[in-house]
């Protein structure tokens, strides 16, 4: 079973935990996110590949966070957006704190609440810029049932830190 690594309490930005919770389970595909992989003037040691994200693993993670942490909160609701929306982490986050720029990254005002052609709520995301769209895209995600809900996820970090 999947052992997330511990996070520390006292980093600067989300992005740094999440990379290390991503790359204790990222397999070692052509396809994975490069960022995420070292260097290649580091001397890599190789690895058996990497079981894929689950909805088990994420229940997993969550059970060795401190939800009432304000940075395990922003790093699970994070991981569930990206996990059920299919987004790059780096789409959801920034290099550090002081890097946020508002026109380039998302923030409360680009989240809405959406109906499906089936009548169900659907959380959408407007992300603004990315490099493979200039314009900016939606991604959007809807409640799921269990631990790993992005929907109970992404209440809880937005009562907890009030991001702005």
């Amino acid at each position: 079973m999947f052992q997330p690594p511990f996070i520390l309490s006292n980093a600067s930005s989300i992005e740094p935990a999440l990379t290390f919770i991503l790359l204790a389970a990222e397999p070692i595909h052509p396809y994975t996110i490069p960022a995420l992989r070292p260097c290649p003037s580091q001397h890599v040691v190789e690895e058996d590949p990497r079981e894929p994200y689950t909805v088990d693993m994420l229940a997993s993670i969550w059970t060795h966070l401190n939800l009432s942490s304000p940075l395990h909160t922003a790093v699970f609701a994070c991981l569930t957006t990206a996990f059920y929306a299919t987004a790059r982490i780096g789409e959801l986050t920034t290099k550090t704190l002081h890097s946020f720029n508002p026109t380039m990254h998302i923030k409360p005002s680009n989240v809405r609440e959406e109906w499906d052609h089936q009548g169900n709520m659907v959380m959408n995301f407007h992300l603004p810029k990315l490099k493979s769209a200039p314009n900016g895209e939606d991604i959007n995600w809807a409640r799921q049932n269990g631990l790993s809900d992005p929907s109970a996820a992404f209440e809880n970090h937005m009562n907890l830190n009030s991001p702005p």
